[in-house]
């Protein structure tokens, strides 16, 4: 298992990605821009928690597909939260509004708000597992199809949210560590992958 830090936004940090960042064939920015921000505040359920810091933004440009990393950092007191996020802007994908993440044990027992969970008779392990969100649920049941449903199934707890052409992903509560985002990366590119036209 990959280190964990708590970091964000330290020199050391900034440092050890800055390196990292050249190593892997990535630009590193510092902030995120302006636009990205935007556009990841417009993916469903996952508009940004009150305080909210992105920092340390590396970016990779392929062709017409764009994959950026950053931390992100919420909260506040013993409740702050510190996570590495990857994004993926492709012509690729076409996504309906999605959020799928790990089920906390209060969401089993008290219903939601809104727009409820998502699950699949057919596979009651995702179902359990993980909290799928979105405003079309036709469009996102035909989206989570049995490969995907199982993608999820056999993977450590990680959470995707998608709109259009972006598509994000995260393991909550997790900080990589810069020696290790190469693996992060390899783990990301796996689930974006999944979801490709």
């Amino acid at each position: 298992m990959e280190s964990i830090v708590d970091l964000t936004g330290s020199a050391s940090r900034t440092l050890d990605l800055e390196n990292a960042a050249r190593l892997l064939g990535f630009e590193y920015l510092g902030g995120m821009p302006a636009r990205e921000a935007d556009e990841l505040g417009a993916l469903p359920f996952l508009r940004g928690p009150r305080g909210a810091h992105a920092s340390n933004y590396l970016r990779q440009r392929e062709g017409k597909e764009t994959l950026a990393l950053f931390d992100l950092a919420y909260g506040h007191g013993d409740g702050v939260h510190q996570e590495t996020v990857a994004t993926l802007e492709s012509p690729a994908l076409a996504l309906p509004g999605f959020a799928v993440r790990p089920e906390r044990a209060i969401e089993r027992l008290i219903p939601l708000i809104g727009h409820g969970d998502i699950d699949f008779d057919g596979n009651p392990v995702f179902s359990r597992r993980y909290l799928l969100r979105g405003v079309d649920e036709a469009a996102v049941r035909a989206l989570f199809t049995r490969e995907r449903l199982a993608a999820f199934e056999g993977v450590e707890p990680c959470a995707v949210a998608g709109l259009g052409k972006r598509l994000i992903y995260f393991e909550p509560d997790r900080l990589m560590w810069p020696g290790a985002l190469d693996v992060f990366i390899v783990r990301a590119r796996r689930m974006f992958d999944l979801f490709r036209r």
